[in-house]
């Protein structure tokens, strides 16, 4: 009977695994792919995991389930896992989102509990049952081992099948297809030759799920191009995962438009937009001839840049290869037309690391890579990727982006945000002329020499280089370089508070984002967002300090063993979640794309939450000294990770190849995890009157409380390393409760 259980738990930790991963990919393209989404993504998982662990422990306790129960439940959240892909695509649809339009933070909770609340409850319920079916053959210990155990186990060996096999071959909804056939035939196998009251009509509901998901993986690529054009509405028309993200392209009157994990990247035709992002760079120096373009480029900008007079060469450093060939087939004739200049050229290279050739710099450099409003697009606006730019460039090189802007009248979340770029672009170039308009433009000059505010010497140049352009005229530039509207944008920048400036492991940028997304939402969510933002990290870590402080009395003062043993359950949940986000983040920071690496991670991650357990058996002591001691190497583990991400960063870090770094990041979380499976362990051995369901939901609550407050306050407002150092106390301080049990 253990075994039994032990593999469908094996199973079901299996299908979590890769239902989060799925759930999570999903959830983010229809969420716009800011953090705020991410917490909250989280948030609403891990409580719903929590809610069906908790009560299905509580009924459990009053009346023993049978095995009928057990597998029935794996078969509905088998089943479940697909259905829920359907739904998140549908949410939009059923809700009347228009596609493209940001979601509230009350809808993203709204739609992220109705998909997570599915498979997350009956994940839950799936371990509080089979921790009560265990609990006649062993004894509290051994069967909290085994259970975990064998979750833990599946979570990882899901995460890297999904990785290797999976993600290659399969879609989202034919890959979810083909696990639950893999799993409910897994199951069918586990109950063979066991005798319990109800098997034949289990059996049978285990069937028709198994014979329904073979159908439907016959029809997988109708089912999801149905479900894609329920996401997008009747203007989808073609969609593809690459290594780095989802892409899809609309077509709306006759002009199509390229989305990255739901964020907006451009669109094609539109020579009002390419032409001044080209352009304006372009004249303000005097005599370009080598131009770098950076990101998701337009075929008309790339087109524009090209045309321009003088230019001998246009390198485009794009690393997403199945990026540019999905919009070379979307848009043929246009990335046709430049396929035969031998001037251009394209890196597959992270444009972090991009050196150029040896000797060689560029006259201008244009960036094309998305709003700054989340992690993944704020490591191109950042101190050290601006250092990286300045050092591509030529004497008398300038550098150029646009972010979008109301083009009269700069609201107080937009100025913040627009105050930060500058500020940090004023840290690495000696000077920054910012253009008004739909897309406010700054151009920075490497060494203050180079820029005209002055309208006339580019109307001059344009006659001299005898340009003929549609919109980018002598009218337009003297409204754009109106002194009236520069004066303003001066105003902008320099009154008011000064911005933070932008760092790699400080992304204060992407908070300013999130801060003018709230506001134009909601006016009660810009506040909240705006004063995150505008907040001091003194103040934060006050308010956090203090709110720990009170707590560990309440439970210095009245708490028994059961509570505080259960409290460092919840702050090592939140502690793991905290750190598993950090991990994902500075990976992706460093290498740029985190979209298919973040499945190893995260199951390396829970590979090692099954280590950790298996091992917390051999340390010395009794369950709460095994406790402490390991809340102990908990935090000097946060110690050695922020001296990896602060002091040793350049010497280690930045001189890693790409599988070196992905080998020391899968390191890092599954050492991780080991901590995390060793405390859950240790805390169940503590005490026998806290039940293994009840630590388990507390340290999920603690997981989704880390999550919400990872994302909105430590890691923006911190930055990373302080984070990691104030996670670190917080261990310490945790562990310093379990003093007053140690004779437990």
């Amino acid at each position: 009977m253990a075994v039994r259980i032990a593999v469908l738990m094996l199973m079901a930790g299996f299908a979590a695994s890769i239902g989060q991963i799925l759930v999570i990919r999903e959830l983010l393209v229809i969420f716009y792919g800011n953090e705020l989404s991410t917490g909250l993504i989280l948030a609403c998982w891990l409580l719903c995991t929590a809610a069906g662990s908790g009560l299905t422990g509580r009924v459990c306790r009053k009346k023993a389930p049978g095995f009928k129960v057990l597998f029935a439940g794996f078969a509905l959240f088998c089943a479940a896992l697909p259905a829920t892909i359907v739904w998140i695509r549908a949410a939009r649809a059923f809700w009347s989102i228009p596609p493209g339009e940001l979601l509230s933070p009350g809808m993203m909770l709204a739609i992220g509990f109705c998909a997570a609340a599915p498979i997350c409850f009956l994940s839950g319920a799936l371990f509080a049952l089979a921790w009560e079916l265990r609990r006649a053959g062993a004894k509290g210990e051994e069967r909290s081992i085994s259970v975990y155990l064998a979750e833990s186990l599946g979570a990882g060996a899901g995460g890297l099948v999904f990785y290797f096999i999976l993600l290659p071959l399969y879609p989202s909804f034919a890959g979810s297809l083909s696990l639950i056939v893999f799993l409910l035939a897994g199951a069918m196998v586990a109950g063979a030759g066991l005798k319990y009251q109800g098997k034949v009509l289990c059996s049978l509901f285990l069937a028709a799920i198994l014979i329904a998901a073979c159908v439907l993986f016959g029809y997988s690529d109708w089912v999801d191009l149905l479900t894609r054009r329920l996401q997008w509405g009747k203007t989808f028309f073609k969609s593809r995962d690459t290594a780095y993200r989802n892409l899809v392209f609309l077509f709306n009157s006759g002009q199509f438009s390229l989305f990255s994990n739901g964020l907006w990247l451009f669109s094609s035709p539109d020579p009002q937009s390419a032409e001044p992002a080209a352009y304006l760079p372009l004249l303000e120096h005097p005599d370009p001839e080598r131009v770098l373009v950076i990101g998701d480029y337009s075929p008309e900008l790339l087109g524009e840049v090209a045309s321009h007079p003088g230019i001998k060469s246009v390198d485009c450093v794009q690393p997403d290869a199945e990026a540019t060939a999905f919009t070379a087939a979307v848009l043929h004739p246009s990335l046709m037309e430049m396929g035969g200049d031998r001037r251009v050229r394209v890196w597959r290279v992270d444009p972090r690391r991009f050196r150029g050739e040896a000797g060689i710099g560029y006259d201008v450099i244009l960036l094309s890579a998305g709003e700054p409003v989340n992690a993944e697009m704020n490591r191109f606006y950042t101190v050290e990727f601006f250092a990286r730019i300045k050092s591509l460039m030529n004497p008398g090189g300038l550098f150029s982006f646009g972010v979008p802007a109301a083009p009269d009248i700069i609201g107080p979340r937009e100025a913040v945000l627009l105050k930060s770029l500058y500020a940090t672009l004023r840290e690495v170039f000696g000077r920054v002329l910012i253009l008004p308009g739909e897309n406010v433009r700054f151009i920075a000059s490497q060494d203050g020499a180079g820029l005209a505010a002055d309208p006339q010497v580019l109307i001059d140049r344009m006659l001299a280089r005898r340009l003929d352009l549609r919109y980018v005229r002598d009218f337009y530039l003297l409204d754009l370089f109106n002194p009236i509207r520069l004066a303003y944008m001066e105003s902008i920048i320099r009154e008011g508070t000064p911005a933070k400036i932008n760092r790699d492991f400080e992304p204060v940028c992407y908070l300013y984002g999130l801060g003018l997304w709230g506001a134009q939402l909601h006016p009660a969510a810009g506040r909240f967002l705006g004063f995150i933002s505008g907040g001091a990290a003194s103040s934060v870590l006050v308010g956090f300090g203090a709110f720990f402080l009170v707590l560990l009395s309440v439970l210095l003062a009245k708490g028994g063993p059961s509570s505080v043993v259960a409290f460092n359950t919840a702050v090592c949940g939140a502690v793991l979640i905290v750190i598993e986000v950090v991990l994902l983040l500075v990976y992706q920071i460093i290498e740029g794309s985190v979209y298919r690496q973040m499945a190893l991670i995260i199951s390396l991650f829970m590979a090692g939450l099954a280590a950790g357990s298996a091992l917390a058996g051999t340390l010395r002591g009794r369950g709460v000294h095994r406790l402490f001691m390991i809340q102990i190497g908990l935090a000097a583990y946060l110690g050695a990770l922020y001296l990896l991400f602060s002091v040793f960063r350049g010497s280690v870090l930045d001189n890693l190849g790409h599988a070196s770094m992905l080998l020391l990041f899968s390191a890092l979380a599954f050492l991780a995890g080991m901590f995390g499976g060793g405390q859950f362990s240790a805390a169940v051995a503590c005490t026998e009157k806290a039940p293994g369901a009840g630590l388990y939901a507390a340290d999920l609550i603690g997981a989704s409380a880390g999550a919400v407050a990872g994302s909105l306050f430590f890691l923006p407002v911190l930055g990373i390393p302080k984070t990691l150092l104030t996670l670190g106390f917080g261990c310490l301080a945790a562990g310093a409760t379990l003093l007053k049990n140690r004779t437990s």
